[in-house]
């Protein structure tokens, strides 16, 4: 698996959804600057950023990172318990269904890191 470079990917969405810095800032609630600083590779945005950034695109935070999307295949939920998890999470209000979305991409996506550099370092 091959990691793309994030700078190039936010400016990219950015520029599709015809949004300024300023717009993409205001959306994630960070200073104009630090849109600026990600977009010209000064720094990097935090796990809870790239969530953040992810969700405003309308995409998974894996994209922003990797070469593809992480649902391939058409993958199947068989685990009974994280199937009851997911309908009662229908349940929630849209405030707590967002914490939850944010916790499990960043989760998901820090085990993904985790996985990449241990593959690299082998």
């Amino acid at each position: 698996m091959k990691i793309k470079r994030i700078p190039e990917k936010i400016v990219a969405l950015r520029k599709k959804k015809n949004w300024s810095q300023q717009d993409l800032a205001d959306k994630i609630h960070v200073h104009v600057q630090t849109i600026g600083r990600w977009e010209r590779g000064k720094a990097l945005p935090s796990l809870e950023e790239l969530a953040d950034l992810a969700a405003s695109f309308g995409l998974p935070a894996d994209y922003l990172v990797f070469d593809k999307l992480s649902v391939e295949n058409g993958g199947s939920l068989e685990d009974q318990d994280l199937q009851r998890l997911i309908k009662d999470l229908a349940t929630l209000d849209e405030e707590h269904r967002e914490m939850v979305k944010k916790f499990l991409t960043s989760f998901v996506f820090r085990e993904k890191m985790a996985e990449e550099f241990s593959t690299k370092t082998k």
